[in-house]
């Protein structure tokens, strides 16, 4: 066995040895150290790992469907509305400009709908068809303007993932269609073992927002979770908070946790303090006025549900709560409280950057303002604009400011 050379195996088993390379540049270092290599890594597995291709990528997904082998070197699958004009497939021969089925747009590579629904579940259809032998698939993102409602949901993309995907750690969903959103009751919340979730919409639910599934698979079925993002679409018009997460979200235990982004569901003060005391190892945190809150009452009516906006209650937090907080994005009165707690142990060592979440002129805005002048140890995003804004009692620019650094 001495001097055997790796070309004497056969084919089949060097590729099982490169599934485990996972580093670009190790790949294509290896490429560059014969031709036999070249030929068999490039552009199989240089181009594979990584995919962005749009939903009518017709040709793509026959493609992967016809070919497990290549299917099977894919890491990471993107879904984006844009289509990829500035990174040529040359895995897809057929998938150019003058491809009907992929190069369909409006405009500026935005994918047009040439027909419809039909077009969209026979694409679906197809996506599936690839999904099915992507058996080494990690990461999967959704970032379209189209949601995938089109199928059964027993049939559709998220059971394919399910099923087909056991390496699959990361699910990251944006949809912004402006309608209503349909995945809240389909697979993805059915998930094991993911360390990444991420769900972004700006569409209405189709009916209230139910964490009852959701709240089982992260806390029993995804121990290593490090990265939680929930950004859901709220009925302003209602005069109720929106869907409180203390015991469905924030009564797991996550050691691994390194960011945290909540918007547009709510918890008790309580229960959200004893979760950042539960995960110190956070490192981004991003959340809005209903997190921690308690309602303003109406000076006319005393029912629990006023009419303005709610604060956020004081938080209670003990020192040094979340030594390893380098972001921070929430309303000044939290910002106060969680800051003044962590800085007690650590002032001088770190910097933290902190961006306001402010829709209106506050009571602790000025007080925020005053104790970020007083530590040096804080980076606070548009402070000379927020500033601004309290001498002019200017809602609008506070509002700027909110859209411009939320999420």
């Amino acid at each position: 066995m001495v001097g055997l050379s790796v070309h004497a195996f056969p084919v089949e088993i060097v590729e099982v040895i490169i599934d485990w390379m996972d580093d670009p540049d190790v790949l294509l270092s290896l490429a560059l150290t014969s031709k036999a290599f070249y030929s068999l890594l490039v552009p199989r597995h240089t181009q594979a790992r990584i995919l962005r291709l749009p939903l009518y990528a017709r040709c793509a997904w026959l493609a992967l469907a016809n070919d497990p082998r290549l299917a099977r070197n894919i890491r990471s699958l993107e879904i984006v509305s844009l289509h990829p004009v500035d990174e040529k497939q040359s895995l897809f021969p057929n998938f150019d400009d003058d491809c009907l089925h992929c190069s369909a747009r409006l405009s500026s590579g935005y994918v047009d709908i040439p027909s419809g629904n039909k077009f969209q579940q026979d694409s679906e259809t197809l996506l599936m068809a690839a999904i099915k032998n992507m058996a080494n698939l990690t990461s999967f993102r959704w970032k379209t303007n189209l949601y995938s409602t089109h199928l059964k949901p027993s049939e559709d993309v998220w059971s394919q993932l399910a099923s087909s995907c056991p390496n699959l750690t990361e699910i990251s969903v944006r949809e912004s269609t402006g309608g209503v959103s349909y995945l809240w009751d389909r697979e993805i919340l059915s998930m094991s073992n993911l360390t990444v979730f991420e769900f972004e919409t700006t569409n209405v639910p189709c009916y209230p927002w139910d964490f009852t599934r959701m709240g089982p698979m992260l806390r029993e079925r995804c121990p290593g979770l490090q990265r939680l993002h929930l950004i859901l679409q709220y009925d302003y018009s209602l005069e109720v908070l929106p869907a409180d997460i203390s015991d469905a979200i924030l009564a797991g235990r996550w050691p691994h946790l390194s960011s945290l982004k909540f918007s547009n569901v709510s918890s008790t003060p309580e229960a959200f303090v004893a979760f950042l005391h539960a995960h110190p190892g956070i490192v981004n945190l991003a959340f809005d006025n209903f997190i921690a809150c308690y309602p303003i009452p109406d000076l006319e009516d005393e029912s629990p549900f006023a009419e303005d906006d709610p604060l956020p209650a004081p938080l209670a937090c003990d020192p040094g709560i979340l030594p390893n907080l380098n972001n921070l994005v929430c309303c000044p009165g939290p910002a106060i409280d969680i800051l003044a707690a962590t800085l007690q142990s650590t002032a001088g060592e770190r910097r933290i950057a902190v961006k306001i979440w402010l829709m209106e002129v506050n009571p602790r805005l000025q007080a925020f303002i005053d104790f970020a002048k007083e530590n040096t140890s804080l980076e606070v995003s548009s402070l000379d604009h927020l500033e601004k804004a309290v001498d002019l009692r200017d809602d609008t620019m506070l509002a700027e400011v909110a859209h411009r650094y939320y999420v």
